[in-house]
């Protein structure tokens, strides 16, 4: 139990204090944007860059990797058909669903709780994953709501991809500290200085900003269809990756703790970041990301006591 305390405590406690300064203590959407950016462009990539770049690449478990993303792969499409089939949505919807689903918030709530608990050391693990959701899943999904809501020749899905990239910090981070590794390279103290110190408000920051934006959610949409992707994404996933990876790849120790772990966080942004962009599932992601981070504070509670 002190385990559960010291690790999921103060980040839900960092949470709550963002939540009741966007709703009490004058942190609007404005401040929060502000504080978002920082984040989205500085603080995380260091944090990435640092992590990947001094990390034992070599000593890395595959399998724990395969277990991952096999249930996440059962679970997507799972929940793209469900939202086909049960809701009829249209594909855009279907996707955004999908991703619901199948995509965790790893790097701003598993990845602190690894940290605390097991160090720096115990990253690794946490952004393989990142890095396997980024290269494909984020790319997959990039392509398909580009296929699903631009049908003129003027809008090429694979372009929008890069794009995407060229864009984004922390998928340049992930590039730049992967290459670093691999190539046996060490990090130079001053850069390994800076990167840490500035990485360190990234945690901290995103989940200040992650409450106050609670604070003003609102739960709206289809209520069964919000239980039914929640229910895969943090009871169905978990099942599915411990059984994956206990019956088929023999994981046992840290490696089958974490890979629970991250299988058993909330819903992740991307769904509503992404329903924003192409006006779709917004108030659905929105309400996906709000109520699930209240919950996974039970459902990841219950993987730290029981694994």
């Amino acid at each position: 139990m002190g385990q559960i305390i010291d690790a999921v405590l103060p980040v839900f406690a960092i949470i709550g204090i963002g939540w009741l300064a966007g709703y009490r203590w004058g942190i609007d959407e404005g401040v929060a944007a502000a504080l978002n950016r920082f984040v989205f462009l500085f603080a995380l990539p260091a944090l990435i860059f640092r992590l990947l770049a001094t990390a034992p690449i070599h000593q890395f478990s595959w399998p724990l990797l395969a277990a991952y993303f096999a249930g996440q792969l059962v679970v997507w499409l799972v929940a793209f058909s469900a939202m086909a089939l049960i809701w009829k949505r249209p594909m855009a919807e279907r996707v955004l669903g999908a991703v619901s689903a199948g995509l965790p918030n790893h790097v701003f709530l598993a990845l602190p709780i690894v940290i605390w608990l097991l160090g720096e050391g115990g990253a690794l693990p946490v952004l393989m994953i990142v890095t396997l959701d980024s290269l494909v899943i984020y790319s997959l999904t990039l392509v398909l709501m580009e296929i699903a809501t631009h049908a003129g020749p003027d809008r090429h899905p694979i372009r929008a991809v890069f794009e995407s990239y060229r864009r984004s910090p922390q998928l340049i981070a992930i590039l730049l500290g992967l290459g670093w590794a691999l190539a046996g390279i060490p990090l130079p103290g001053a850069v390994e200085t800076g990167t840490k110190f500035l990485g360190a408000a990234a945690a901290p920051t995103a989940l200040f900003v992650l409450g106050s934006h609670l604070s003003r959610a609102r739960i709206k949409g289809n209520r069964a269809m919000l239980a039914a992707l929640m229910g895969l994404k943090m009871v169905v996933h978990p099942l599915l990756v411990w059984l994956i990876a206990t019956r088929l790849f023999g994981l046992s120790g840290d490696d089958l703790w974490i890979v629970v772990l991250v299988a058993a966080a909330p819903v992740g942004a991307t769904s509503f970041v992404l329903g924003q962009h192409y006006g779709r599932f917004r108030d659905e992601g929105s309400a996906a990301v709000a109520i699930s981070t209240a919950l996974s504070i039970f459902t990841m509670s219950a993987v730290i006591l029981l694994m």
